[in-house]
């Protein structure tokens, strides 16, 4: 598994597509009720997800992804333990997008090492900036069900 901060190039293009803050400040966790659980019932945020989540995608080298699904959580930390084991010291609610599918290529490496390769491409968002805060190219899927019982299929959401 190989776990990647986005490099600013890439989140030039992301940010430039999302809303919120830009000043750098952090911003304030909103009560999961009102930020993640009930975002994924939302068409707009459901249409932000899986926006940015195809742009992040295509830049991998996969123009539409066969499979894609996403969970809310309320603790930052507590998604990532699932998703990667990485320790991150950040309780802001957030989704997770995960897909699944094809090889997804690491856009941006250094020259002298490969390009690495994974069959999941998962993006981590700030639930109230809608920013990217990372992404991952893994060799195996999550069980994105350990974040939340309610994954959602954006391909088949309106």
């Amino acid at each position: 598994m190989v776990r990647f901060e986005i490099a600013l190039v890439l989140m030039s293009a992301v940010t430039a597509c999302s809303s919120g803050s830009t000043d750098g400040t952090p911003s304030q966790a909103a009560p999961a009720t009102t930020q993640a659980t009930t975002g994924l019932h939302d068409a707009a945020v459901i249409a932000k997800l899986r926006e940015v989540s195809t742009q992040l995608a295509s830049t991998a080298g996969v123009d539409a992804p066969p499979t894609m699904h996403a969970v809310a959580a309320s603790d930052h930390q507590a998604a990532e333990t699932v998703i990667s084991g990485a320790d991150i010291n950040d309780h802001a609610p957030v989704y997770v997008v995960q897909m699944t599918g094809s090889s997804f290529t690491v856009p941006h490496h250094r020259s002298e090492v490969a390009a690495h390769v994974g069959v999941v491409l998962t993006v981590t968002f700030d639930a109230k900036t809608m920013r990217v805060t990372d992404v991952g190219y893994d060799d195996a899927p999550a069980d994105l069900t350990r974040i939340d019982a309610e994954v959602v299929d954006l391909l088949a959401a309106p």
